[in-house]
């Protein structure tokens, strides 16, 4: 008795390695843009929080130009509303600011320019953004609408 052996299959083995193939860049495909979703919604998370300090600072400095008849110079910088100085009358000692607000969410200090060369504010206030350099199209300023800010 005599059996004949049959060839290997190689179409099925070739299907069943592209079906692998196939089924495993999906899945990278997948994670990868998971990933870079998340990566978008941080980044937009970020943008917003670090704005609103921004629009938090304003009323500080506002305060400041209240109590002083003038804006923080440029040398005086931002850091200037956290120092404490003495309420009239009461003798308290209070800042307009904690030190941590000056601070912006990437760890770099939030900018001050006196006068504005950018807002319509008499000052400029900005975060140097994820990359922590001036100049550059990741700036978050007050110069940009909190409410119509890129997202």
């Amino acid at each position: 008795m005599d059996v004949e052996s049959k060839p290997p299959d190689r179409k099925g083995t070739i299907f069943s390695f592209l079906f692998w193939l196939v089924f495993i860049l999906s899945i990278v495909s997948y994670f990868e843009l998971t990933a870079n979703s998340r990566f978008e919604a941080e980044n937009a998370a970020h943008y917003h929080a670090t704005l609103g300090q921004i629009e938090t600072l304003k009323p500080a400095i506002m305060a400041f130009h209240n109590r002083t008849a003038r804006w923080p110079s440029q040398s005086d910088g931002v850091i200037v509303l956290a120092k404490p100085f003495q309420y009239p009358f009461t003798g308290l000692l209070k800042s307009h600011v904690d030190q941590k607000a000056l601070r912006d969410v990437w760890g770099s200090d939030i900018q001050y320019r006196f006068p504005a060369k950018m807002s319509r504010e008499p000052y400029d206030l900005w975060s140097l953004g994820p990359d922590a350099r001036s100049g550059t199209d990741d700036d978050i300023g007050n110069w940009h609408e909190p409410m119509t800010a890129k997202r």
